[in-house]
């Protein structure tokens, strides 16, 4: 059973539509494939500052923090 809600079709009639530039980068692999490759960049440096970011970092074979 569909509810008609006329205040919920206003909202969604209300949106923003993307423009003519948007619905190209959607649709162009080689831009996502770049904004793939940008946003692990980003995570792994977040990743990496959050691990050295306690202090208790060491490196590998040593017995403990400096």
């Amino acid at each position: 059973m569909t509810i008609y809600d006329p205040a919920a079709a206003a909202d969604i009639a209300a949106a923003p539509l993307p423009t003519p530039a948007t619905l190209r980068h959607r649709r162009n692999v080689v831009y996502q494939f770049i904004r793939f490759i940008a946003i692990n960049l980003k995570m792994i440096r977040v990743i990496g500052a959050g691990h050295h970011a306690a202090g208790d970092w060491a490196p590998p074979g040593t017995s403990g923090p400096a």
